[in-house]
C-alpha cells in the first residue's frame, strides 16, 4: 500500500513539474529575457549577458548595461563582423559557440531582407554587412560573427535612468 501511494505521489509530482515547465514555456514564448549577467567591469557597466527565449540561448556583450535578470530584450542584437552569410535551408536554426570567446556560427530565419534582420527562435539579430543578394523572407541563412551585441536604442525611460545616475 505504501509503495502504491509513493508511486502515485511521484507521478503527481512529475505531472506538476511538467505542467510548470509547460506554463513557463507559454509565458516565455516570444519573449527574450535576460537569464544571467557576468560583469566585466561594474565601473564601466560592461557585461556579458546571457539571453534566452525559452528555447534558444546566447551570450551577448552590452555596455553600458542597465539590464537586470528577467528584463526583456526587445531590440535586435547586432552581429559584429558577420562573415560568410549563405542561404542554408538544410541546417537547424540555432547558435553554435565557436572556439574564440565570443564567436558564433548562427543559422537563422530571415524576417526582413531590407533591414537585414534574422531570428533564432524569438531572438532577433541585425546581420551586417549584408545578406546574400538572392535572399528572401523565411529563408534560412548561416553565418559566423565575432560577437553579438545588445544595442540600446535609447527611449525616454532609458534617458531618464541614465540622467539619474
Amino acid at each position: 500500500m505504501d509503495k502504491m501511494k509513493s508511486n502515485s505521489m511521484i507521478h503527481d509530482l512529475q505531472f506538476e513539474y511538467l505542467t510548470i515547465l509547460y506554463f513557463c514555456q507559454v509565458i516565455m514564448d516570444g519573449k527574450v529575457k535576460v537569464q544571467s549577467i557576468e560583469w566585466l567591469s561594474t565601473e564601466a557597466k560592461e557585461a556579458l549577458v546571457t539571453i534566452s527565449d525559452g528555447n534558444h540561448m546566447c551570450l551577448a556583450y552590452h555596455q553600458p548595461c542597465h539590464l537586470g535578470i528577467g528584463d526583456l530584450v526587445s531590440e535586435p542584437l547586432l552581429a559584429m563582423s558577420a562573415l560568410g552569410a549563405v542561404i542554408d535551408n538544410e541546417n537547424e536554426i540555432g547558435f553554435l559557440k565557436m572556439y574564440e570567446p565570443f564567436d558564433y556560427n548562427i543559422t537563422a530565419e530571415v524576417v526582413d531582407v531590407e533591414a537585414e534582420i534574422v531570428k533564432v527562435g524569438s531572438i532577433l539579430i541585425d546581420i551586417e554587412p549584408s545578406l546574400p543578394g538572392d535572399t528572401t523572407e523565411n529563408d534560412r541563412v548561416n553565418f559566423n560573427c565575432t560577437r553579438l551585441d545588445i544595442m540600446d536604442y535609447l527611449d525616454p525611460s532609458s534617458l531618464l535612468k541614465l540622467w539619474k545616475e
